[in-house]
């Protein structure tokens, strides 16, 4: 082989590298001193495809620079580079399809077609290298959509990222608006609950005082509705008022040392009066033990699990127990 032909190719080869690195290097100062200009980033693309197709077409046409007859061994080497070459704008290019499946067949295909005109042997290593050809369009291919899923699946998740924020920048803006509004409540509470309670004692009062009078039964029994309704209000109101006293944890306490039957005792005649007037059967069994807690709340806590459970209950019977465990 005359040295001069592969010297020409080899020249040939650098005269594409250059050209193609000196374009995507003045492409790249561009981008530095002008940022992410659309433009400059097609241009540099354009650059990189048809530059690769250039040194493809270019490392491709070895064996003819070699002449007709260089030998055996040496066209094997030439092809050899190819191949490696192959190869290596295979991993270069794996997320860029469409520069690879144009620069893959401008290389393979000419010592494919060196090949193809030589003997029978030549044959199949061009059938070998047209397989190689087709087998590294399909690697690129797939390489392509994976690299495109994954792009996908990154801007899901960036997607999502950003929602989550947002969600949560609204879940506590929200939140700190239903605190500001619940300290907000219980000031109001808190400042009114003596002026909403003066009202409701002289109604009570009132109510009383009225029960005294000798007045006809029919007005006697309508003051007896009345005045349980006014009590059902005022406990009602005094519920309100300890949940704005929880809600700002002043809510007193005195613990002190009681025994169970003696709550037993305060509310047996209320609860019982109550059960019979509607048709129930009430009876307690609480333990006789002492212990310590605070009185009138253990007997609050009693009295509305005890109103509940009269009010809601059609027929039968109502049972208040206890037990004692070590």
């Amino acid at each position: 082989i005359p040295d001069t032909d592969i010297q020409l190719w080899l020249l040939l080869v650098a005269l594409a590298l250059c050209l193609r690195a000196v374009l995507l290097y003045r492409l790249q100062r561009q981008l530095r001193v002008q940022g992410s200009d659309q433009e400059i980033l097609v241009q540099s693309q354009s650059v990189s495809r048809y530059g690769s197709m250039l040194l493809a077409a270019v490392v491709g046409a070895g064996l003819w620079f070699a002449g007709p007859a260089p030998g055996l061994a040496v066209s094997l080497t030439i092809t050899a580079i190819m191949a490696f070459y192959f190869f290596a704008m295979l991993t270069l290019l794996a997320n860029d399809f469409r520069t690879f499946a144009v620069s893959a067949p401008l290389l393979m295909l000419q010592p494919a077609a060196y090949w193809a005109t030589a003997d029978v042997q030549g044959g199949l290593l061009a059938l070998a290298l047209m397989v190689l050809l087709a087998g590294g369009i399909c690697v690129s291919w797939r390489s392509r959509q994976n690299f495109l899923r994954r792009v996908a699946i990154r801007f899901d998740n960036d997607r999502l990222v950003k929602e989550l924020s947002q969600a949560q920048r609204e879940t506590l803006a929200a939140l700190a608006q239903a605190q500001q509004a619940n300290r907000e409540k219980s000031i109001f509470m808190a400042a009114t609950s003596h002026d909403l309670r003066q009202p409701l004692f002289a109604i009570q009062m009132a109510n009383e005082t009225m029960l005294l009078q000798d007045l006809p039964e029919q007005v006697q029994n309508l003051l007896k509705i009345q005045a349980k309704s006014i009590t059902t209000m005022i406990k009602l109101f005094n519920n309100v008022l300890d949940l704005a006293q929880f809600d700002r944890h002043e809510m007193p306490c005195t613990i002190v040392e009681f025994n169970l039957r003696n709550i037993q005792a305060t509310m047996a005649e209320e609860f019982t009066n109550m059960a019979r007037d509607k048709g129930l059967k009430f009876r307690y069994d609480l333990p006789d033990v002492v212990v310590r807690s605070d009185f009138d709340l253990v007997a609050r806590l009693l009295r509305d699990i005890i109103s509940n459970a009269i009010n809601y209950t059609p027929q039968g019977e109502i049972i208040v127990s206890g037990n004692v465990f070590d």
